[in-house]
């Protein structure tokens, strides 16, 4: 089976999310973000300081290690969707899903000094957002609301599975 790539907004469910949907479905799980920290010199947060597009070249070397995966379930980061060369890698062997958690959310859920996108401040939240939106359409073959329930979203990621079967 192909790999299901989750993408979306930071503090969209995406690590949550895959965490469970692989353990459902028995199969692998990758959080790109820390597969990229065990692969490359730097952590995310000094390869901002050199740059966002240092990260991104490196965010792009993740990509194509974790696309030569099979049968795996992947939580891409937040920005993945910034470099088409990223997004092409994932597309090869994967599914994508679009985890669409609305700004409001992720502001009132997800501690945002964490993250260093988000780290700025709320306003940030909503500016990424607004960015991204189209890129996170553009590249997915499922969009799935996580305005609902945990399980209610994983079950909607488990139909989309079943007829990745098909």
């Amino acid at each position: 089976m192909k790999n299901i790539v989750l993408i979306g907004m930071p503090g969209c469910g995406k690590t949550t999310l895959g965490k469970l949907l692989a353990a459902k479905l028995k199969m692998e799980f990758y959080d790109a973000d820390d597969v990229l920290e065990q692969r490359e010199p730097y952590s995310i947060k000094e390869f901002f300081a050199q740059g966002e597009e240092v990260f991104r070249e490196a965010e792009q070397r993740t990509a194509e290690f974790l696309a030569c995966k099979e049968n795996c379930v992947i939580a891409a980061g937040g920005g993945v969707v910034k470099k088409e060369a990223s997004m092409a890698a994932y597309g090869k062997n994967g599914i994508i899903v679009f985890i669409d958690r609305p700004a409001d959310a992720i502001v009132n859920d997800v501690e945002i000094k964490t993250r260093p996108l988000l780290a700025a401040g709320t306003q940030r939240v909503y500016e990424l957002y607004d960015e991204r939106i189209e890129l996170y359409r553009k590249y997915a073959a499922y969009i799935v609301k996580n305005a609902d329930s945990i399980e209610n979203v994983l079950s909607q990621l488990v139909k989309i599975a079943g007829e990745m079967k098909k």
